[in-house]
């Protein structure tokens, strides 16, 4: 992905869109992922690049990620074609 670039560099928006797409588009604090890891184990449905299981591999959360369509080198989402943690393609 290219960033659009202004006299001051990318937008904002650019920014955020790179962010979401690398990471999530929300990020948990470590009392979220306390409170969702009492639940283990946990499934991840919708899992893009697997941001939101990697977090859990720390403290070592049973969960498997999925998504439609995980990333591949050929998606327009790939700006950066790797995934933080395997994720499973689920129909």
């Amino acid at each position: 992905m290219r960033l659009a670039k202004t006299p001051t560099g990318p937008t904002a928006f650019d920014r955020r869109v790179a962010c979401v797409r690398r990471y999530a588009f929300g990020v948990p604090d470590r009392g979220a992922l306390e409170a969702i890891a009492r639940y283990a184990p946990i499934v991840e449905l919708g899992a893009g690049t697997g941001y939101w299981a990697y977090l859990f591999a720390e403290p070592r959360v049973d969960i498997a990620a999925y998504d439609l369509a995980p990333l591949t080198r050929s998606d327009a989402y790939s700006f950066e074609p790797r995934t933080w943690t395997e994720v499973q393609r689920v129909g």
